[in-house]
């Protein structure tokens, strides 16, 4: 997946302010992860074929997403003070799960990190 983001958001973000395509190894490291375990597990739990993949797509999954939870209990944004893209990434599955993906995945159990993560 790759972000595309005009640098400057009318009413939300001005030219400069934020840098979303930081390039330091923990938000690349954040990035790879919420990718792999919720972008893409979310379509992993809704294409299995078999019960053993889809197993370990939900637990991979809910482990990713307790993950979250627990670096956000502690600090606004995944990779600490400053909205990153590793937050956006989130942020997308977040805002389509209880509409589309809970379908695919065949659960529904982030809805409170779901209503936390909206303030953004």
């Amino acid at each position: 997946m790759e972000l595309v983001v005009d640098p400057a958001i009318p009413g939300f973000v001005t030219a400069g302010s934020i840098d979303l395509a930081d390039s330091t190894l923990h938000r690349h490291q954040t990035n790879e992860w919420i990718y792999d375990k919720i972008n893409n597990g979310v379509y992993k739990c809704g294409f299995a074929k078999k019960q053993e993949p889809y197993d370990e797509a939900v637990k991979q999954l809910y482990e990713a997403l307790d993950r979250c939870e627990e670096i956000l209990s502690k600090q606004r944004y995944l990779c600490g003070n400053t909205l990153s893209e590793a937050d956006i990434r989130l942020f997308v599955t977040l805002i389509r799960f209880d509409e589309v993906l809970i379908i695919l995945s065949h659960s529904s159990d982030f809805l409170r990190l779901r209503r936390t993560y909206i303030l953004l």
